[in-house]
């Protein structure tokens, strides 16, 4: 669709983004890729009123949009609503159980202190023997748990095969306990560089 990859959020033209989103919902406000883009807008422009209004918005035109549920859920852990976060993940994974889920669903429980965080982390650990886990996913759970070495161990590999999680680095929230690790500012400059 034209309308969304003109939408497209670049690093460093945010305002433009939501301009150009807005511009694109004018045109065809029922689109649902337009809708949730622009809640993933608002969520990383560390609005999580605005994202959660715009994605339950999406998700009324369709219930089973995966993407829009999970940023639903991101939204909710924003503002620490850690059960509901867990409500939407779990929700999304009735669609589609991905290690990305599993990877948001781990930190929610980490950071609701349940001890199904462990288990999670478990899954993750064990399906990555024998097939594809994106190596943030990991990292975000052993984040949620505290365990900032072993997180940032994993966050360098998702580096060192180029995963498509680097431009979420720099300005995710669920990685703001890291931030003032020196190691994760090596890792910034060592992409963005």
């Amino acid at each position: 669709h034209d309308g969304y990859a003109h939408c497209l959020l670049e690093m460093n033209q945010i305002d433009d983004s939501l301009t150009e989103c807005k511009s694109a919902l004018e045109l065809d406000p029922y689109d649902l890729e337009i809708n949730q883009h622009l809640g993933w807008y608002y969520l990383y422009a560390r609005q999580p009123d605005l994202a959660i209004e715009q994605l339950m918005k999406t998700l009324e035109m369709g219930a089973n949009f995966y993407r829009a549920r999970i940023l639903l859920g991101i939204a909710y852990m924003q503002k620490k609503l850690f059960s509901q976060a867990i409500d939407e993940f779990i929700r999304a994974g009735e669609v589609e159980k991905t290690p990305v889920l599993l990877g948001f669903l781990g930190y929610a429980y980490a950071m609701a202190e349940r001890k199904e965080a462990a288990e999670t982390l478990d899954e993750l650990l064990e399906q990555s023997k024998y097939s594809y886990v994106p190596p943030y996913s990991i990292a975000l759970v052993y984040t949620g748990l505290g365990k900032r070495d072993e997180a940032l161990e994993w966050l360098q590999k998702a580096f060192v095969e180029h995963s498509r999680w680097h431009g979420w680095l720099s300005m995710t929230p669920e990685l703001d306990s890291l931030r003032s690790d020196p190691r994760f500012t090596e890792l910034l400059e060592h992409r963005f560089n």
